[in-house]
């Protein structure tokens, strides 16, 4: 993610013996600085130029510290759960696609040879070894993930009772920045315990970690009984190491989430006219959150057995039980990372090569003319036009993909419908209903809805689109 025209992008680097300021979370650069802001301490650490930068200078570039991709976006398209690079071959990128928004399209696309379109590979995907479902484009980017924090927070192993899975529903149900903030916890917590056993492994062995980064993982992914052991050895400093780099984090300007609810009259006024009733809302969100996060790392959430390999149980990880004594009592950590990730985030977005891939087939001698490969491109190309409509609306949506009770009449309403959708691109060019190379940004994607009443809407395919912290700390 490049920051650019003064926005920030996280960087930095952690490690034993950091973290003492914000500022020692920062490379080197000859053009900004990290200072609190000059006129409001309340506002927290933040990145100032040192000189003038002309428009579109990229000042520094680095990948997101905490990144999720969005739940809505999850469903369309099939991304690394790491880097978010997008995973598979063109074929699974489109039955993903058509399977959570085009049903009738994916059955077609099931039913059609296997050869009737080129189907290269975008990039490996190599599933999670718990079974979770989530995907990774490269065996490092798992690797990676799985020691940062996936192996907490895996339920691949779990029942659906269990006290993660039921932490992960209501974070989807109420807000993304609540999983994301466990997903910190999680990360902080292993970065303290890998800066402890590092420091100890080095003190006892002088030189032993010289070559850097590389040696740091051999040992912390060639060790795990001896890892294992130090961490039980070590859990009192390993925690005040976490609490330390809590410190700096939340050094950038946050609020708790429950204080950052709309700002609307009628939301935060309950039925007897007081206000504050979002409020509580959200303080009663986050207590039942404490309560499943600290059931499934201690041993009120040990439902399952004890699992071999890199995702068992998450209370049967080294970790579970100092990511456990955060959420004892008290869910003031959650809510002010829930917080800090609400008031201060960025938008991710990887481009899909899907949308290149089929302008050059647009362009090749072979679609040019009638026949079966042109006839196929047209299919996926308009029926991906209806797709994009259904996933983010039209003004002639109304409230009935919402009712909770349907009626004949409203059955007949969508059946209607969906049979104008399906012959409305009928006479589009497929040339038509592609962006032009370059275009397809974030905005084009989340056009107001009158835009839709155009003719057609040249939607791109999507693109991978998550939250991610802009904070200085890597881990």
């Amino acid at each position: 993610m490049a920051a650019q025209n003064g926005e920030s992008s996280p960087c930095g680097g952690v490690g034993p013996g950091h973290c003492g300021s914000a500022s020692a979370l920062v490379c080197s650069s000859p053009y900004f600085v990290v200072q609190k802001h000059p006129r409001s301490a309340t506002r927290g650490f933040g990145l100032y130029a040192t000189a003038a930068l002309p428009a579109g200078f990229t000042f520094h570039e680095e990948a997101p510290v905490f990144a999720l991709q969005q739940a809505m976006n999850k469903s369309l398209i099939r991304a690394c759960c790491y880097c978010h690079r997008v995973v598979g071959d063109v074929g699974l990128q489109l039955r993903h696609f058509f399977a959570a928004s085009n049903p009738d399209a994916h059955a077609r696309l099931n039913q059609m040879p296997a050869d009737s379109l080129p189907n290269p590979i975008l990039s490996a995907a190599v599933m999670c070894p718990g079974g979770c479902g989530e995907a990774y484009c490269s065996q490092d980017c798992q690797a990676a993930h799985l020691q940062r924090c996936h192996r907490l927070l895996c339920v691949g192993p779990l029942g659906d009772r269990h006290p993660l899975v039921v932490f992960k529903r209501l974070a989807l149900e109420q807000t993304e920045n609540i999983l994301l903030a466990a997903e910190a916890v999680c990360a902080v917590v292993v970065l303290a315990a890998e800066n402890v056993c590092i420091s100890v492994r080095g003190d006892a062995h002088p030189g032993a970690f010289a070559g850097g980064a590389n040696d740091t993982a051999q040992f912390l992914q060639g060790n795990p009984a001896d890892y294992r052991r130090l961490v039980v050895e070590r859990s009192q400093e390993i925690r005040a190491e976490a609490e330390r780099l809590f410190r700096v984090l939340l050094d950038y300007a946050h609020e708790r989430w429950e204080l950052l609810g709309e700002d609307s009259d009628d939301e935060d006024m309950d039925e007897d006219g007081r206000e504050g009733t979002c409020e509580k809302e959200r303080a009663s969100v986050l207590e039942t959150a404490r309560r499943q996060l600290h059931a499934a790392f201690s041993s009120g959430g040990r439902m399952t057995p004890a699992t071999p390999g890199p995702c068992g149980s998450p209370e049967h990880q080294p970790e579970a039980r100092i990511v456990a004594s955060f959420f004892v009592d008290s869910s003031e950590l959650l809510s002010r990372i829930a917080g800090l990730f609400e008031k201060n985030n960025a938008h991710v977005v990887v481009p899909s090569p899907v949308n290149a891939y089929f302008r050059a087939l647009l362009a090749s001698p072979e679609a040019r003319g009638p026949g079966a490969l042109r006839e196929t491109l047209e299919f996926i190309l308009r029926e991906k036009e209806t797709a994009m409509i259904r996933v983010f609306g039209d003004d002639d949506d109304g409230d009935d993909e919402e009712d909770t009770c349907e009626t004949p009449a409203s059955s007949d309403q969508k059946e209607t419908r969906r049979r104008m959708l399906a012959t409305r691109f009928a006479g589009v060019p497929s040339e038509a209903l592609l962006p032009a190379e370059g275009g397809g940004q974030q905005g084009e994607v989340e056009r107001p809805r009158k835009a839709l009443e155009r003719l057609y809407v040249r939607m791109p395919f999507p693109m991978c689109m998550g939250l991610a912290s802009i904070h200085l700390l890597r881990v």
